[in-house]
C-alpha cells in the first residue's frame, strides 16, 4: 500500500486517528515550541491601515492565542520568552497597557523587537493616553531593545526623555517618525539611539531637516532610510563615511552649491541596495560613483515641474555608472519616468549595459497601452523582461505579472485602464476583476 493512500483506505485500527501519540496535545515540548514559533512568524492578516487596534507579533500573529488551547498548550507558551519577544501594536488604547506590560515582562531578558503604530491623528481617536503609557513600558525596557520602530502623532511628550545616554546597549534597528516635535527634542532623543554600539540600522523619516546629523556612528551603518533629500555632496559624505552601508533610501536633488570635482570617482565596495527618489533635473552623482556589489536599484521620479530630459538627465549617467561599476543587477525598478519623455531611449540607456543582462526582477510603471517599447525590450537577454514586453504586446496574464494599481480612483476614468492579475490558479470567468491594465508590469523570478 502507498504511503499516501486514503485515510479512508486504512481501517479503524490504523488510522491516523486511533494514535494517541498524534495528538497536537500530546507533542513533546520541544516540538510544540517549534510550531508555536513558526505560526507567530507567520505573515498577519492583519492589514497595518486598517481602522482598528491590533496587537501581533512583529512578524506574525499574537502568541496569546495559543494560551487559550488547552493548560499544556498555555505552560509551553508561557514557558517561552522568545515568543513574547516581539510586538506589533497599532493605534493603542488604555485598556491595552496592562496587556501588553504583561506580554513583554513574559520575555524575560530575550531582546526584544517593538513596533508602535500611533497614527491617524491619534489624539482624536483616543489614543494618546495609551500611547503615552506603552512608551513608558518600552523606556523601562530599553536595555533589551534590538530594534524600535516607532510612529507617534503625540503633539507633545517627555516620555521618551527618560532614556539615558547608555539606556538601549543592544539596540541594533531604529526607526522614528515624530512630526509635531521639535528639532531639538528629537535631536536629543536620535542623539541617545545613536549612542548605541550595537546600532547597524536607522530610518530618520524625515527627523532632521538641516542636513545629516552629526552625532551618527558613520562607522557602523548599514542601512540608512531617511525621507529628508539628500545632495550629491551628502550622498558622497555617506559612501565615504559609511564603509560597511549595504543599503541606502533616500530622496535626491542635484547640488544647489558648487559642483562635483569632475574628476572624482568614489568606489564604494558593500553597497548592494540604492533606492533614490529623484526631485531635480539632473543626476551628476551617476558621474561620480562606482558600485561593484550593487544588485538593487529603484529609481523614481518625483520632479513635478517641467518635463525633464530623461535620456540625458536620468539615463545617461545611470547607465555610465553602471558600466563604470561592473556589477550585477538582480532587481531593477523604474517608477514614473514616461512624463512626455522618450522612455523607450531612457529604457535602452540602462537596460542594454551588461549589468541588466541577469535580472529576476523588473518593475515598470507605469506602462500604456499604446507603448511601442515591447519590441526592444522583448530582445533583452533578461527573461523577465521579455516577459514584460509580452504582456504589454498581448494583454494578457503571464505567470509571473503582479500587477498593483497605485492610482487615486476619483480621478481615473475607468473605461481608460486595465488591471492585469496574475492568478496563482485558475478562477471562473465570473470571478475576475473585470479591469485589465498595463499601467504596472511587476514580475519576479526565483533563482
Amino acid at each position: 500500500m502507498s504511503a499516501f493512500s486514503p485515510i479512508h483506505n486504512y481501517s479503524r485500527e490504523t488510522s491516523v486517528f486511533s494514535f494517541p501519540q498524534c495528538s497536537m496535545v500530546n507533542l513533546p515540548p520541544e516540538i510544540l515550541g517549534e510550531i508555536f514559533t513558526a505560526y507567530i512568524s507567520l505573515p498577519s492578516s492583519t492589514a497595518c491601515w486598517e481602522d482598528s487596534n491590533v496587537l501581533s507579533s512583529v512578524r506574525g500573529d499574537s502568541p496569546m492565542i495559543l494560551g487559550q488551547i488547552c493548560s499544556y498548550w498555555r505552560r509551553v507558551a508561557l514557558s517561552m520568552p522568545l515568543l513574547w519577544s516581539s510586538i506589533y501594536i497599532e493605534c493603542p488604547m488604555p485598556d491595552h497597557v496592562e496587556l501588553i506590560q504583561t506580554w513583554l515582562d513574559r520575555a524575560g531578558t530575550c531582546p526584544l523587537d517593538l513596533c508602535l503604530r500611533d497614527w491617524l491623528d491619534s489624539s482624536n481617536r483616543g489614543c494618546s493616553e495609551g500611547t503615552e503609557a506603552i512608551l513608558k513600558i518600552f523606556v523601562e525596557k530599553s536595555r533589551s531593545w534590538r530594534s524600535i520602530d516607532l510612529v507617534i502623532e503625540l503633539r507633545e511628550s517627555s516620555i521618551l526623555d527618560e532614556l539615558e545616554w547608555d539606556s538601549c546597549p543592544n539596540l541594533e534597528t531604529a526607526a522614528l517618525s515624530a512630526r509635531y516635535w521639535n528639532q531639538e527634542t528629537l535631536d536629543t532623543l536620535w542623539a541617545k539611539v545613536h549612542h548605541s554600539p550595537s546600532l547597524r540600522q536607522v530610518n530618520w523619516y524625515r527627523c532632521f531637516q538641516n542636513g545629516l546629523p552629526s552625532h551618527t556612528p558613520w562607522a557602523q551603518l548599514r542601512h540608512i532610510r531617511t525621507l529628508n533629500e539628500l545632495s550629491d555632496a551628502d550622498i558622497i559624505f555617506l559612501l565615504r563615511a559609511c564603509p560597511n552601508l549595504r543599503s541606502l533610501d533616500t530622496r535626491y536633488t542635484a547640488s544647489l552649491s558648487g559642483q562635483l570635482n569632475s574628476s572624482s570617482i568614489i568606489s564604494h565596495s558593500d553597497l548592494e541596495s540604492l533606492f533614490l527618489n529623484v526631485v531635480s533635473h539632473s543626476t551628476p552623482l551617476f558621474d561620480h560613483i562606482s558600485l561593484p556589489s550593487l544588485r538593487t536599484l529603484r529609481l523614481t521620479n518625483e520632479c513635478s515641474s517641467d518635463p525633464l530630459d530623461i535620456v540625458e538627465a536620468i539615463g545617461r549617467p545611470v547607465e555610465g555608472c553602471l558600466q563604470r561599476s561592473a556589477c550585477s543587477l538582480r532587481v531593477l525598478e523604474v517608477f514614473h519616468f514616461d512624463r512626455g519623455n522618450d522612455l523607450t531611449q531612457f529604457l535602452q540607456s540602462i537596460l542594454y549595459v551588461p549589468a541588466t543582462r541577469d535580472l529576476s526582477r523588473f518593475d515598470l510603471y507605469p506602462l500604456r497601452s499604446d507603448a511601442c517599447e515591447h519590441d526592444m525590450l522583448a530582445k533583452h537577454p533578461s527573461q523577465c523582461v521579455r516577459e514584460c514586453a509580452s504582456a504589454m504586446e498581448n494583454d494578457r496574464c503571464v505567470p509571473d505579472v503582479n500587477p498593483f494599481l497605485l492610482l487615486d480612483k476619483d480621478s481615473v476614468d475607468e473605461d481608460s485602464i486595465k488591471i492585469e492579475w496574475n492568478l496563482l490558479s485558475p478562477l471562473p470567468e465570473n470571478d475576475r476583476t473585470t479591469f485589465t491594465h498595463h499601467h504596472l508590469a511587476q514580475l519576479h523570478f526565483d533563482d
